[in-house]
């Protein structure tokens, strides 16, 4: 009876690396048959898409940072008008947007002007981290369209804005004019007072002393309420003075880059070639599986 062999089987290891091996072969032998085409399959997709960056239209960006406007108070604190993430979700808002076309005389529908379309698709607005500030960014396909954008787009949030603190602003300058009515009716009173005791003799020496001291009391009341009146007078006046001081407002230059941003050539020199390569790479797997499948000659 004859002894079997046993015929010891590869482990997992040695059967990776053959199959490695055979992978690393069949890709040698992929290049080596089509590399020519796949040079040239390379360089014309290269070719191409560095055509199409001359032929797309260039964009210019515009960026600048404002700062949100706060609201003071009589008791001299203050608080923004609105927090920053809510500015940027107002920037992200339809209506806000066409209220920025509409102040660049351009249409509000889309797919009419592609000077309207890209301002709804690249204004854009972002936070800075721990502070009250706002970064504006948008694009334009001249220098002078995107800094006009980005003015546009400032002074409509600014605007907005002054609508949010504008019925406060109302109260103050009714309450100031009321300020200045009873202090003109005091400065009235107290010329009336000063011409009465003048006319009874109260500021002579020999004047009689009772009324002298009833007079006197009756001006330095009046006197105080116009000190009074003229305190509240400036501090009204200060005070909507600083709504204006702290409005929002945009805090450095508008910057316009001075090259256009779109389209970047390296970048589209890159997408060429992984594009070209992966079509470069499928055409030479099918045309190694063609010659694969042919029967050899006998």
């Amino acid at each position: 009876m004859k002894s079997l062999e046993i015929i010891p089987m590869p482990n997992s290891n040695e059967a990776n690396s053959i199959e490695d091996t055979l992978d690393l072969s069949i890709l040698w032998q992929v290049i080596k048959i089509s590399w020519r085409r796949m040079f040239i399959t390379i360089f014309v997709a290269m070719i191409i898409s560095l055509l199409l960056a001359f032929i797309l239209p260039k964009k210019w960006e515009a960026t600048g940072t404002l700062q949100v406007g706060r609201m003071p108070s009589l008791s001299g604190d203050s608080r923004l008008i609105e927090e920053p993430p809510q500015t940027v979700e107002r920037i992200k808002l339809r209506e806000f947007k066409e209220n920025v076309l509409a102040r660049m005389h351009l249409p509000t529908e889309e797919h009419i002007d592609n000077r309207s379309d890209l301002v709804y698709k690249s204004l854009k607005g972002a936070t800075i981290t721990g502070a009250d500030f706002v970064d504006l960014v948008v694009r334009g396909y001249s220098m002078n369209d995107a800094a006009n954008t980005l003015n546009a787009a400032t002074a409509e949030l600014k605007a907005q804005h002054l609508l949010i603190v504008q019925p406060i602003k109302n109260r103050l300058t009714k309450e100031l004019a009321e300020i200045n009515d009873k202090l003109n009716q005091a400065t009235l009173e107290e010329k009336n007072i000063n011409n009465q005791m003048s006319a009874a003799g109260i500021y002579k020496p020999n004047a009689p002393f009772s009324p002298s001291i009833v007079a006197s009391n009756l001006l330095v009341a009046k006197e105080s309420e116009i000190r009074a009146l003229k305190a509240q007078q400036i501090q009204y006046n200060a005070l909507l003075a600083s709504f204006d001081e702290q409005s929002t407002k945009i805090i450095n230059r508008i910057y316009v880059s001075k090259m256009a941003i779109f389209p970047n050539k390296i970048i589209f020199l890159g997408l060429g070639f992984i594009i070209g390569s992966l079509i470069a790479f499928g055409l030479a797997l099918h045309r190694y599986s063609k010659i694969s499948s042919l029967p050899e000659p006998r």
